[in-house]
């Protein structure tokens, strides 16, 4: 049996992330190491690197040929646009292959929503701020679609002040 802990849209929007790695912090049996402000590297059952396996909606994002040490990876999926991440603790190489020693962690997008009878659109944004280091982040994302075509498209931008001379 596997041991699954899952972070939905909800909590992703509760709290500013630098990385969907860093939407797995405090969970049980995971460690997230900060590299810098916008790296982590997720450590599941004490492994990381190519032994945890990093999927985005289903499709393999890493494997055996990236590097084996801490990396960064999970840092290309801006949080905004995730719904779920899931964290697989323990071998799941039966399912995903032997670069899953650790686990695999799954970020799943948001489904595509076809509309019927014309064009639909359909947008969010959502903006934080911490007063601690003077930071800010405005995330968004907007999508149209009809019957045959859906199309979104995400940005985030992120605000640091700097005392630096």
């Amino acid at each position: 049996a596997h041991v699954v802990a899952v972070v939905n849209r909800e909590e992703i929007a509760a709290r500013p992330l630098q990385t969907v790695g860093n939407a797995l912090e405090g969970l049980p049996n995971e460690m997230v190491q900060q590299t810098s402000t916008a790296q982590v590297s997720p450590f599941l059952r004490g492994l990381t690197g190519y032994q945890v396996l990093n999927l985005v909606d289903g499709i393999r994002f890493n494997n055996s040929t990236f590097r084996s040490g801490p990396n960064q990876y999970l840092a290309f999926v801006e949080p905004s646009q995730a719904e779920r991440v899931e964290a697989l603790l323990g071998p799941t190489g039966v399912q995903y292959g032997s670069d899953s020693l650790g686990g695999t962690i799954h970020v799943s997008t948001q489904a595509p929503e076809f509309g019927s009878g014309g064009w639909q659109r359909h947008g969010s944004v959502s903006l934080a701020g911490a007063t601690a280091d003077l930071s800010g982040m405005a995330a968004g994302r907007f999508s149209i679609s009809n019957e045959k075509v859906f199309w979104m498209v995400g940005a985030c931008l992120i605000l640091e002040y700097s005392t630096m001379e």
